[in-house]
């Protein structure tokens, strides 16, 4: 994950330029815009969007290639090397701790709870993996983790509104529960999702 962030994101936006391709394709305006919405048609996640508009995190100097969905079940590996990386929807060009606060949101909650039911990842710690992918990133580059502390919160607050849309994995009690209780410690808000 480190070594992608490394990458320097400038080629990639000239070609997407050259292709007529702006910003709003790429940047966080668009998901910041979508949790707008939401907060407009639900009531109940409004006081936590207002919390990430005040408290949004300037964009850093350094923007960085973001994969938005980075997670062992997106990883290719071929004889201990990565060789693929699969489902780039979520694909950002902005902050690397919005990448990796999606990463530990996904192998800390959802992971956790449903890898019972998963080959291979049925007796994995994610708790203790998180850990270790904070600490193998950090060996290689900078992390600020106020940001990801943030940007966590950001993915929380999404997968509650994409649970109440209609996606199952966030819909599982004890992950809607997580979600609810890690909005709470970073942010104060108690969520209540209406029945």
């Amino acid at each position: 994950h480190a070594a992608l962030h490394s990458i320097d994101p400038q080629p990639l936006i000239r070609t997407l330029q050259e292709q007529g391709i702006d910003d709003s394709g790429y940047s966080l305006n668009s998901p910041f815009d979508w949790l707008k919405e939401k907060a407009c048609t639900l009531p109940w996640i409004r006081e936590s969007v207002h919390w990430l508009i005040d408290y949004r995190p300037p964009e850093p100097g350094h923007l960085a290639v973001c994969h938005g969905d980075f997670h062992p079940l997106n990883i290719l590996v071929e004889d201990g090397a990565v060789t693929g990386v699969l489902d780039w929807p979520g694909f950002a060009i902005t902050d690397p701790a919005f990448d990796v606060a999606n990463t530990l949101v996904l192998t800390t909650i959802p992971a956790k709870h449903l890898a019972v039911s998963w080959k291979g990842f049925s007796s994995v710690d994610w708790d203790a993996f998180a850990e270790e992918y904070v600490s193998a990133y950090r060996a290689h580059r900078h992390l600020d983790s106020t940001n990801v502390a943030y940007y966590k919160v950001r993915r929380c607050v999404a997968a509650l509104i994409e649970g109440v849309d209609g996606q199952k994995v966030w819909q599982h009690p004890l992950i809607v529960n997580d979600l609810i209780g890690y909005i709470y410690h970073i942010t104060g808000i108690q969520i209540t999702i209406p029945a």
